[in-house]
């Protein structure tokens, strides 16, 4: 049966459940996403900056983005997550970030949205 092209196409996909995309939000900056890209070092045109922190909104795919000669500290990075997102676009419902050693800092980012007016 596994080498019968007919009973294979009978058979069926046995996936566990239906692929869903990730949500995008319900509106402009509802859900952003975070990520720090390394830029080449030996590059002259980058003036030194070696990392990029930046910022993606999932419904518009508008991109915020702040060059650093290093990685950035957490501070840095918290900084410009007021300067770029929250002042200039508001609070997001649901910030996501693969930056682990970061945690704190979202943690940190919620309970200042918290308390935005």
């Amino acid at each position: 049966i596994a080498q019968c092209h007919e009973c294979a196409l009978a058979k069926g996909h046995k996936s566990a459940k239906p692929f869903s995309p990730p949500r995008v939000g319900d509106y402009p900056f509802d859900v952003v996403a975070v990520d720090i890209l390394s830029m080449p070092k030996s590059s002259a045109e980058t003036g030194g900056m070696t990392k990029v922190l930046v910022f993606l909104d999932g419904l518009t795919r508008w991109v915020e983005a702040e060059a650093y000669e290093a990685y950035p500290t957490q501070e840095q990075v918290l900084d410009s997550f007021v300067r770029l997102i929250m002042l200039r676009h508001g609070c997001p419902r649901e910030l996501r970030s693969s930056l682990a050693r970061s945690w704190g800092i979202w943690q940190q980012a919620s309970s200042t949205c918290a308390a935005w007016p």
